[in-house]
């Protein structure tokens, strides 16, 4: 019993999914006790009311009606919906129809149902009215599965339109190579839509295989819904958006839906839609491959649609196997191994892995937050591989390749291989490779014990010879070293887990290669201690304060206390290098003395970087103060004693003593132009009035006409004052 329900709850979700194959009714059989016919609306009835069975009576009935609406060339036709009841388990579905060579086709465009309640009408978000394109006509079924006590009732008018403002472009779409306008960008006015069935152009007498792009473009008032069916009818794929979308569907059976997201009957945007034939397959390919170590060298394996970057909707496993790995000769030293080259570009909900039974060597997960590409080269022992590959059903750009290369080594070319050993405490080693190596693989991933654990790299490889290689990379960073760097100690510091490879390919030595490597977990008191950290600064060496674990966070909740002193007659100085800390939360403060209850001399919040603090005082407490949440990198000052001499302990003493200066100088340069004017404007205004009468005398002499001279004072004597005309005068 038990079985037989959860059949029939499958059975009701398959109808549910498949919403639109409502009419299994046959048309012309099982029609129940509704007193309906096949009513047929020839072309040349232009007006027309269709209405349910005993109408207007709520009486229901069993069974099925068909509306056929006939299309005619040239015209449109509109649907009117007036108020309407439909009872749970009855439907009204709406077709546009189409005249073929073959006869009619019908195009499912919506579907009316009744709701649970007592009724659902027509005002309750249903499309008021439905436009066909031009030449096109529609097809009404009305199935009736009636319950006790529920009524049903409904009438839909219809008219012909010789010309209608930017109808529905027309349903039916041949789809080749070159891009296809679906459906235009315009206004329209019935919130119902359009409805589209896209067909691939034959060529060479098949299609099987091809695939049809569907470009939507962004329109914020519409959605729009992309089925695909299979050669037999039956729904594989659904889509459904209201944004910009790229899709790759099957070029066998495809229906669009474009229809206004509110159901109100008013002018909108339909989006623009457009799709192209792409002459090619998205099959996986061969996915059992052997390699025959002892004829083939290397192989190739690619994604679907390679390097075409698309095929949607696809799961690929490929699986790598290797034979003939007995060695004869000389070789019988060698072990086998795999270099390998993985190279890809996945969307967000791609999923891609590299691994064999025991461990994933790359991989990407579904659900990431942007694309990611992948580039990774390494060598593993030869050993059975997996290529797992699941692309998402969007259109992104994505693609896979990865290159199998086959080798035989010595054993003794080889530390470790590809993620075979990790390093997570002090380790210190030294490997030395023979001169007959000429292919050299080592590598480790090194971990530290804590989050944000600082850890030291110190290496060298002496004897390294050209082509030798160090790869160093963590999430951040990838380093490459030389052959001519590895000759002398690097020291890399990272907080990150760091991947460690010493690669030698096809090269010539003649000594061995010795690599001497050191991994140093760098330790910081996380924690400030219960007592105050007492520091002394000298003339020739400073100090350094920083928040515990700097530059790598700070941990909540901390009291931290630096008392630094400097000797008696020096000054202090306080570079602040930098201060990383919460905002109005976290605290840096600077007091005068080595209490709290000393003079203020600074306080920081926030993110200072680069500034330079003089003080007075030989002795200075430094506090760090953090609440409950949030973290950041801390602080880190420097703090240097210097003579007295080397600055003044007043901050404004040099503004004083520039001011001083200039007042000093403009004093100086008024004073000047004062005596300058007393002492010599006397004998230059005489000198200058004397050549103004040695010029008139002349002019006098050369012309006769000039005034005479009626105050009778000789010309070559200065003029009178004001006191001596007054006396000529009287």
């Amino acid at each position: 019993m038990r079985l037989w329900i959860i059949v029939g709850w499958l059975v009701l979700l398959f109808r549910c999914l498949n919403s639109d194959v409502v009419d299994e009714i046959p048309w012309n059989e099982n029609r129940g006790n509704c007193s309906c016919e096949i009513e047929v609306y020839e072309p040349e009835e232009n007006y027309g009311v269709i209405k349910s069975p005993h109408y207007p009576s709520f009486e229901s009935c069993k069974g099925k009606c068909i509306y056929r609406i006939l299309p005619k060339a040239d015209k449109t036709v509109t649907l009117y919906t007036s108020p309407y009841e439909i009872t749970e388990n009855t439907y009204l579905v709406i077709y546009s129809l189409l005249k073929t060579d073959d006869g009619y086709e019908r195009l499912f465009h919506a579907k009316i149902q009744g709701h649970v309640n007592y009724y659902y009408s027509s005002s309750d978000s249903q499309f008021a009215s439905f436009a066909s394109a031009r030449s096109a006509g529609f097809e009404i079924h009305f199935i009736s599965h009636p319950q006790r006590y529920y009524h049903t009732k409904f009438k839909i008018t219809f008219d012909r339109y010789d010309e209608m403002k930017e109808p529905c472009d027309y349903p039916i779409v041949e789809i080749g190579e070159k891009e296809t306008v679906i459906q235009r960008a315009h206004k329209f006015e019935h919130a119902s839509g359009c409805v589209y069935k896209l067909k691939a152009q034959k060529h060479d007498g098949e299609t099987d295989g091809d695939e049809i792009v569907i470009q939507i473009y962004q329109s914020v008032e519409t959605e729009v819904t992309v089925k695909a069916h299979d050669a037999s009818g039956k729904l594989k794929n659904v889509f459904s958006s209201s944004y910009s979308k790229a899709l790759m569907m099957d070029a066998e059976d495809i229906r669009i839906i474009s229809h206004r997201i509110s159901k109100r009957d008013e002018a909108y945007e339909m989006a623009k839609i457009t799709a192209r034939l792409v002459k090619r397959t998205c099959d996986c390919g061969e996915t059992t491959l052997t390699m025959d170590v002892r004829n083939q060298s290397y192989l190739s394996i690619r994604g679907p649609g390679y390097p075409d970057l698309s095929c949607p909707s696809r799961h690929c496993t490929y699986q790598l196997s290797f034979v003939g790995d007995d060695q004869e000769g000389e070789d019988k030293n060698k072990i086998g191994v795999v270099e390998l080259s993985v190279e890809g570009l996945f969307s967000t909900s791609d999923e891609f892995s590299l691994k064999s039974d025991y461990k994933v060597f790359v991989g990407t997960s579904r659900y990431k937050s942007s694309s990611r590409y992948i580039k990774e080269n390494f060598v593993i022992k030869q050993q059975a591989l997996t290529v797992e590959l699941e692309s998402s059903r969007d259109l992104y750009k994505r693609y896979m390749e990865v290159n199998v290369t086959n080798r035989w080594i010595y054993a003794d070319c080889a530390c470790n291989f590809f993620k075979d050993k990790s390093i997570g405490m002090d380790t210190t080693f030294t490997i030395s490779f023979p001169a007959i190596c000429d292919y050299i693989y080592c590598n480790f991933d090194v971990k530290g014990n804590h989050y944000y654990q600082r850890t030291l790299l110190d290496f060298e490889v002496k004897g390294a010879t050209y082509g030798d290689v160090v790869i160093l990379r963590d999430k951040r960073n990838e380093e490459h070293y030389n052959s001519m760097m590895l000759n002398h100690r690097n020291r890399y510091e990272t907080s990150e887990d760091t991947s460690f490879t010493y690669w030698r390919k096809d090269a010539n030595a003649t000594e061995n290669a010795v690599l001497t490597f050191n991994y140093t977990l760098i330790k910081n008191n996380q924690e400030c201690g219960h007592d105050p950290v007492y520091l002394t600064a000298d003339f020739n060496q400073p100090v350094i304060v920083n928040s515990p674990g700097f530059p790598n966070f700070y941990q909540n909740n901390q009291e931290c206390q630096f008392i630094v002193d400097v000797p008696e007659g020096s000054r202090m100085a306080l570079s602040i290098d930098e201060i990383s800390i919460e905002n109005y939360h976290d605290h840096v403060k600077i007091y005068e003395g080595n209490t709290t209850d000393s003079a203020l001399i600074r306080e920081y919040s926030g993110r200072v970087r680069h500034q330079v603090l003089n003080v007075s005082t030989t002795t200075i407490l430094i506090t760090f103060t953090t609440d409950m949440s949030n973290s950041d990198r801390g602080f880190h000052i420097t703090v240097t004693a210097q003579y007295p001499s080397e600055d003044a302990d007043d901050p404004y003493t040099r503004t004083y003593i520039l001011t001083a200066l200039v007042l000093i100088l403009i004093v100086s340069i008024c004073a000047g132009i004062y005596f300058y004017e007393t002492r010599y404007g006397k004998f230059r205004r005489e000198r200058r009035n004397n050549g103004q009468q040695t010029t008139g005398t002349a002019e006098n002499a050369a012309n006769a006409g000039a005034a005479p001279n009626i105050a009778g004072i000789p010309m070559n004597q200065p003029p009178p004052n004001y006191d001596d005309l007054d006396h000529f005068f009287n």
